[in-house]
């Protein structure tokens, strides 16, 4: 449970305040503002782990591997809670492991950098438009640099741990901070460009009520059970993976009519069934 809510703290700090106080600056009126604090954190969780997987998915094309199951978002309406996941086969040179595993987070600096542009230009005015783009080039990558890193420092063998074992220490911590610095400039510069009228406080915090529904997925996540199940993904998908064959294989063969009726025992010795002479076909 501890984890969960370590989730759940970075999800608030990361996605709901920064939206929170987009709509608190932006001078929108509340009628408008409510629909989309409450639909945007639900469509967050609906693009994060599937964006993020997809990536994954092209980069194994891109570098001539195939992907043997993929598993985009948990079937949580049949209580499974797993964490998203693609198994892959034909990746085995280093080069190839490492554009598969840290593709996703060249394309999160590149949402960041486009999230700038677009939004800086003011080129909509309407708040859930708006809401939408700031969550899905803004802070769909800020969670990523901020979530994946402290489950990095926690022990957690994901893509962080993988890029590291590759490219090292210190320049995956490079880019790690890097680009959670971008994140931050990203969110700062889009709220500032916001300066309508303020809202009271007691408004803010009924908002922050009514984001966390969009977010009770988290509270309930047992990450020790996601890891089991996407073990027990990976297991499933070598059963199964097209590549794999037999070969080299002594055996005996016994004739079908042996185990249609008992052979004939010998005379000399009661306790044991004599060697079976199959019928001789003329």
């Amino acid at each position: 449970m501890g984890s969960s809510l370590l989730i759940l703290v970075e999800l608030f700090i990361v996605v709901v305040v920064p939206l929170l106080l987009l709509y608190l600056r932006s001078g929108w009126p509340l009628r408008a503002i409510i629909p989309c604090l409450l639909s945007i954190p639900v469509l967050w969780y609906f693009t994060y782990a599937p964006l993020h997987e997809i990536s994954h998915v092209v980069a194994t094309y891109l570098v001539g591997g195939t992907v043997t199951s993929v598993k985009l978002i948990p079937s949580f309406w049949r209580g499974e809670f797993g964490r998203a996941w693609i198994t892959t086969a034909g990746v085995t040179e280093p080069w190839q492991q490492i554009v598969t595993t840290a593709l996703p987070y060249l394309l999160d600096v590149v949402s960041l950098v486009l999230g700038i542009v677009v939004l800086r230009r003011g080129f909509s005015g309407n708040a859930f438009v708006v809401g939408f783009l700031f969550m899905l080039l803004c802070l769909r990558p800020a969670f990523d640099f901020v979530c994946e890193p402290v489950a990095f420092l926690l022990g957690d063998r994901g893509d962080i741990y993988h890029i590291a074992q590759a490219v090292g220490s210190i320049t995956t911590w490079s880019f790690l901070l890097l680009s959670i610095g971008l994140s931050f400039f990203s969110i700062v510069t889009i709220l500032r460009r916001f300066r309508g009228a303020s809202t009271p406080v007691l408004v803010s915090a009924v908002c922050a009520l009514l984001c966390l529904p969009g977010c009770s997925y988290t509270i309930v996540r047992d990450l020790e059970e996601e890891a089991l199940q996407a073990e027990w993904a990976a297991i499933d998908s070598l059963t199964v993976a097209p590549d794999l064959s037999v070969f080299n294989i002594e055996y005996e063969f016994i004739p079908e009519q042996w185990f249609q009726s008992p052979p004939p025992r010998d005379e000399n010795s009661p306790s044991a069934p004599a060697r079976y002479v199959p019928p001789q076909v003329y």
